[in-house]
């Protein structure tokens, strides 16, 4: 075996893994000196606390948890104009998205056929009047018998209700809105023959809007009709206040869920039905930590406060959850009687 052999058996080895041993000494030592342990109190740690400082002292507050659950909007009033009398359209006054109010004019039908049959009635109405003070003259005048004078009574009267529905039925010609509301929909065209019955338009009542969520039954004893609840309407979403005035007595059979209505107010005729909608219902109580808002620092993902320790600020990472106004909910990171620095 050569010199150099020998050298590297018995020499060269040692010395590298002597090496690798005084690396991995030097290695702990660094990461030992360079780690803080937040509960360690010591003042040579950290950085001092400016004079003007404002601080918060963290104390558990109650806080109720609460879910979202989705529904959707539509009105507590709808209304379908349809036809009573099978007559040809002449007019339709109103389109889709038209406002409208109560006692105007939609739709004229053809109504030729209908005015004749009114002076028809009318001329049947009159000769029976006609005949029945005739008889009622002579029957006065006990000239005609009391079996004549019964007979022109009823007569006149059948007459007369001949002539009213005739009237009735040229008064179906001219539909109107039944109330204060916004079309939907147009179903007919002018110069369609409609039937009795036909739908000619849809309407509905934009000031009685309620939004229908289906509840889970195990919620259902956070909600009571009259309740105020908050609400997020439309896209981009709308918070609102809307009452519980309806709690449906049944239940679906497959999702274990009942309908809520609530009743939404209108917003300057911006909400109309079938817009996206969802409740915020508030379900158990919790005991939970939290800080002021501005007392948190991100850097990226990262969150972040300064506690206060011995008259110094140390940074103390921290995961965070739901936000409430001024105030952040901390999940992790904190104690209750520790001291955040808020400013500066």
């Amino acid at each position: 075996m050569t010199p150099m052999h020998l050298f590297q058996r018995f020499i060269w080895k040692p010395i590298i893994a002597l090496a690798g041993v005084s690396l991995v000494i030097i290695l702990v030592v660094t990461l030992t000196r360079g780690y803080e342990d937040p509960d360690a109190p010591s003042p040579t740690r950290g950085q001092p606390v400016p004079v003007d400082a404002e601080t918060y002292t963290v104390e558990p507050v109650v806080q109720r948890d609460h879910v979202w659950l989705t529904g959707t909007l539509t009105s507590d009033h709808y209304v379908t104009v349809s036809a009573r009398i099978a007559a040809h359209v002449n007019e339709l006054a109103a389109n889709a998205g038209d406002r409208i109010e109560t006692g105007q004019r939609l739709v004229r039908l053809d109504d030729r056929e209908l005015q004749a049959n009114d002076k028809a009635a009318e001329a049947v109405r009159r000769q029976a009047e006609t005949q029945f003070e005739r008889v009622s003259a002579l029957y006065e005048q006990s000239l005609v018998a009391e079996q004549e004078f019964i007979a022109a009574e009823a007569a006149f009267q059948t007459a007369t209700a001949q002539r009213e529905q005739a009237r009735v039925q040229l008064d179906y010609a001219q539909i109107v809105s039944p109330l204060d509301g916004i079309v939907i929909d147009r179903l007919a065209n002018r110069g369609d023959l409609v039937q009795p019955g036909q739908a000619l338009y849809l309407l509905y009542d934009p000031d009685q809007l309620r939004l229908d969520v289906q509840v889970p039954e195990r919620w259902l004893v956070h909600l009571a009709q009259g309740d105020s609840v908050a609400l997020e309407i439309g896209s981009p979403p709308q918070t609102l206040s809307g009452e519980v005035f309806r709690i449906r007595a049944d239940a679906d059979a497959e999702t274990r869920t009942r309908v809520v209505q609530i009743s939404v107010p209108q917003v300057e005729e911006m909400l109309v039905p079938g817009t996206f909608g969802r409740l915020r219902l508030e379900t158990e109580t919790r005991e939970t930590l939290r800080v002021p808002t501005q007392a948190i620092r991100r850097v990226g993902q990262i969150e972040q406060v300064r506690v206060v320790k011995d008259e110094r600020q140390h940074v103390r990472l921290i995961k965070t959850g739901e936000r409430a106004e001024d105030y952040t909910e901390v999940l992790a990171g904190l104690r209750a009687g520790e001291q955040v620095l808020i400013h500066p």
